[in-house]
């Protein structure tokens, strides 16, 4: 009686063992992977995953050159989308993170630097203060073509020794039209870029005494340069799903020290059906993060969003989950722990 109930015990701990190692290895983990630094990567969709929750920031614009008691006119802040969308395991995905926009330099300096990812530079006038260069656009794709594009922000024109420079516009809004010295009437304000959208760059700024670039299909356009008493400059476009349109600088008025340039436009961008657009709420780099979980196909039903997707560089993946391979390690563990003691139980009443 005593043997029987023995061998009981050791039969229920191997199927309980086993057991409690095939309902410990749970559903597969959930993951991110987050892409932060500017420029161009790849990432491999894992094996299991068929929805992809993605949030995607463009890149702000830079602040154009101060002077005096005229600051220059700050960087737009770049556009932020949120969305989830279809992929297919194994396939590769291209990641382009935007970068800022530089600010502009005062006393005839250089204007700023557009941002990795189609942002424009700020104009570079002859004396004065240059405009802040465009934020480039954060971007997913496949095969070369964008799904999602997140819009970067317009430069900031350049303040003059007098009056503050104007701001450039968010993702997907215009720059703000050039400030003017009030007590001079005869002054013509510079324009501020127009947004890119659809894929279509944003016209320049108009300008008395010169106009803005024009935005590309994913580039921004220049910030005009003026010269002589006009001295000072448009902020770059942003970068995006349509470039943003160069600040344009106004006509010289009766007064030294007016007009100052027109903002760079903010970037076009591109949002997947069921998506979401707003404005970031931080200024700086772009960022990407990718959020997904093996096995969900919650995506797939009725009214799911459809995707055309693209790719680019290379970047070692990170995030990737372990719970498949967990769960496979401890089937092996349990199987194992099931023969040990059932090969103990054989030895003890072998001795018997």
């Amino acid at each position: 009686m005593h043997r029987t109930a023995s061998r009981r015990s050791l039969v229920a701990v191997a199927l309980v063992t086993g057991v409690f190692v095939l309902v410990g290895a749970g559903p597969a983990d959930a993951a991110t992977q987050p892409f932060a630094t500017p420029g161009t990567a790849s990432w491999v969709v894992p094996t299991g995953v068929s929805c992809l929750s993605v949030t995607v920031q463009g890149a702000s614009g830079g602040d154009g050159g101060s002077a005096g008691a005229g600051s220059g006119g700050t960087g737009g802040f770049g556009s932020l989308v949120t969305a989830t969308v279809v992929v297919t395991a194994g396939e590769t995905l291209g990641v382009q993170v935007g970068g800022a926009g530089d600010s502009g330099a005062a006393g005839g300096g250089p204007g700023g630097l557009g941002g990795i990812g189609g942002g424009a530079s700020g104009g570079t006038p002859q004396f004065g203060q240059s405009g802040g260069g465009g934020g480039g656009a954060s971007s997913l794709s496949r095969a070369g073509t964008p799904f999602v594009v997140a819009g970067g922000g317009g430069g900031g024109s350049g303040g003059s020794s007098f009056i503050p420079g104007s701001a450039g516009g968010d993702g997907d809004h215009d720059g703000t039209i050039g400030n003017v010295n009030p007590s001079d009437p005869t002054a013509g304000q510079g324009g501020g870029g127009t947004a890119g959208a659809g894929g279509l760059g944003g016209a320049g700024g108009a300008g008395g005494t010169a106009v803005g670039t024009s935005g590309g299909p994913s580039s921004g356009g220049a910030g005009a340069a003026g010269t002589g008493l006009a001295a000072y400059a448009g902020g770059g476009g942003g970068g995006g799903y349509g470039g943003g349109g160069g600040g344009g600088v106004g006509a010289v008025g009766s007064s030294f020290g007016d007009p100052t340039g027109g903002g760079g436009g903010g970037g076009g961008s591109l949002v997947p059906t069921g998506g979401v657009l707003a404005t970031a709420s931080t200024s700086g780099d772009g960022s990407i993060t990718l959020a997904y979980t093996v096995g969900d196909t919650s995506c797939l039903g009725a009214g799911a969003p459809s995707s055309t997707v693209g790719a680019t560089a290379t970047l070692p993946t990170t995030g990737v989950p372990v719970g498949p391979l967990f769960a496979i390690a401890m089937l092996f563990l349990g199987v194992g722990c099931a023969m040990t003691v059932a090969v103990r139980y054989i030895r003890t009443r072998s001795a018997r």
